[in-house]
């Protein structure tokens, strides 16, 4: 499973996957070593704090992209993103 991977990668420590999904930082820890298993729901409730599907959450792939994007867009400036899209819209419609 990815939960360390994912719970890095949004910032968050034990203690705050643990009071989010109520349950001990130990817990949290025990997922992230193998040592016990979300149960299913467990598991739903950590792909929604993490917004990953089950599949990706579980190692099986399907959103990589996904998370890469994610990952990139939050640490873009938003307004000059978009900014930039739209210039880069312009110019490719009035070249055509």
């Amino acid at each position: 499973m990815r939960i360390k991977e994912l719970r890095e990668k949004n910032g968050l420590t034990l203690r705050q996957v643990a009071k989010t999904m109520n349950v001990s930082a130990a817990t949290v820890l025990n997922w992230e070593n193998g040592i016990h298993e979300p149960s299913i729901a467990e598991l739903i409730k950590l792909a929604d704090l993490f917004q990953v599907s089950l599949d990706t959450l579980v190692g099986r792939g399907g959103d990589t992209d996904t998370l890469l994007m994610r990952d990139i867009l939050n640490r873009v400036d938003k307004e000059k993103f978009v900014d930039a899209l739209v210039k880069a819209l312009i110019k490719a419609s009035s070249q055509s």
